[in-house]
């Protein structure tokens, strides 16, 4: 992934969408319907693999490589070690 705009947009969408899953897997769980509910805990546990290597491997500045930060991931507009825009 060349893109880093696709990547924040991966980083930021990804735990909202776990969050949501869970709460249904919860609602699958409470319902008695145990076999969806291990199906979506399974898609939660693939996101989570894929947010990891994203943050490993792509997660970076274009400019300097340093490693940009988690938190607000969606709104981050400049790196900030170098302090240029990220594009």
């Amino acid at each position: 992934m060349k893109n880093i705009k696709t990547v924040q947009t991966l980083m930021d969408i990804l735990p909202q969408t776990w969050l949501a899953l869970a709460i249904i897997a919860i609602f699958f769980f409470v319902t008695g319907n145990k076999f969806s509910a291990y199906i979506i805990i399974c898609a939660i546990a693939l996101m989570v693999v894929t947010y990891i290597i994203l943050s490993l491997f792509y997660w970076r500045c274009p400019h300097c490589q340093q490693y940009l930060p988690l938190k607000h991931a969606g709104k981050i507009s400049h790196c900030p070690h170098c302090h240029k825009p990220i594009k």
